[in-house]
């Protein structure tokens, strides 16, 4: 929807490729059908070359449970700023040193978030054209924390701190 008005008030400015497949991806596809500013691409093995090609990276998630996810990690690995909402830990992820690369949408009564938000979201990209270079280097930045050798290096240094700490049984139990 957020496209669809952007591209209705300020011209064809907008695209958006959509992945996967299932009930809601149909129900979108039969409502923007000839649309060109919107792509259904389907199910994707490998879609880092789609997100490589692309200038942000999008998810509106409204899953409470959603934790890591890794359409996420993929965005700022390949550079791109995100568009996402405020649930898991997802702000963290896009967090480096303080400064966010990209824009976390809070959601409307812990629920949902608006075509409007995304729309604005999306608006402030095209408004400011540095905005883009600048979330990108901040999402080049904010990946390094998912890099294997980083990751290793904090599980050791979890492991290794627990086995400091002496453990005790409770045999009531």
């Amino acid at each position: 929807e957020a496209v669809a008005v952007l591209n209705r008030d300020l011209g064809p400015v907008v695209a958006i490729d959509l992945l996967g497949t299932g009930g809601a991806l149909d129900t979108l596809r039969d409502k923007y059908k000839g649309h060109s500013y919107v792509r259904f691409l389907g199910y994707c093995d490998n879609i880092l070359p789609i997100v490589q090609q692309a200038h942000i990276g999008l998810l509106p998630s409204y899953y409470s449970a959603e934790s890591l996810p890794n359409a996420v990690i993929e965005y700022l690995t390949c550079g791109k700023p995100v568009i996402a909402t405020d649930v898991g830990a997802i702000r963290e992820m896009m967090t480096h040193n303080a400064e966010v690369a990209g824009i976390v949408l809070p959601l409307g009564n812990g629920k949902s978030v608006s075509s409007d938000q995304i729309k604005n979201a999306l608006l402030e990209y095209l408004r400011d054209t540095d905005k883009v270079a600048r979330d990108s280097a901040i999402a080049l930045r904010a990946s390094r924390k998912f890099q294997m050798d980083t990751c290793v290096e904090h599980y050791l240094k979890l492991y290794n701190s627990l086995r400091e700490v002496p453990l005790s049984i409770d045999r009531r139990q």
